[in-house]
């Protein structure tokens, strides 16, 4: 019988994590060291903006805005799984967990509705839920919001030890300790998937 393969998920800023060039094959590289890699999708940040700006027309009696953006949320989500029959998709760029559980699963470290700090910590908890021994989180170069996510993904690695968090920032120059980065964490998900196959 094959063994399976690691699992490790790469959050962090949407256009990085989702343009190899930017990110210099962090998921090829990932994939080489024998890992199986799932990238957060980027509809996520669709219903995300959708449902942060329902809650905002809500707090604020808008209500003909709230059923705009209630139908364009409707759409959204309608031209999401057209898009994905039509390319023959496996759903994993456009789908993703509901916003509203990664919402629920990033309050115990931001608001809820904190942009990509917030989406990325409710991903990643959505993910070590589901049997993911490794958590890479991609960010631009001094990118505020990644330093945010980049403290509470910490908390996140206290509160789950049993999972490898790898912080990575890209300023469009080539990474010279890259590949060394990349692979000290596969080791360390490689050592907490075989404690927790064994």
């Amino acid at each position: 019988k094959q063994k399976s393969k690691p699992l490790v998920c790469v959050i962090g800023e949407i256009y990085l994590r989702l343009n190899d060039f930017a990110n210099d094959n962090v998921v090829k590289r990932l994939e080489s060291l024998g890992a199986e890699v799932m990238v957060s999708s980027l509809g996520e940040w669709f219903f995300h903006v959708n449902r942060a700006v329902l809650f905002k027309n809500r707090i604020q009696h808008r209500w003909g805005s709230v059923l705009g953006v209630w139908f364009w949320d409707k759409a959204t989500k309608h031209d999401a799984h057209r898009l994905e029959r039509t390319v023959k998709s496996n759903g994993a760029f456009l789908k993703g967990p509901p916003i509203e559980e990664i919402w629920k699963n990033a309050e115990m470290y931001f608001l809820s509705w904190f942009g990509e700090p917030s989406l990325g910590l409710g991903s990643a908890i959505y993910h070590i839920n589901r049997g993911v021994k490794g958590i890479v989180n991609v960010m631009p170069f001094m990118c505020m919001n990644g330093m945010i996510g980049k403290t509470q993904l910490k908390r996140l690695q206290d509160d789950h030890p049993d999972v490898a968090v790898l912080n990575l920032e890209f300023d469009g120059q080539e990474k010279a300790s890259l590949e060394d980065e990349l692979e000290s964490f596969m080791e360390q998900v490689k050592s907490e998937d075989s404690a927790m196959n064994s």
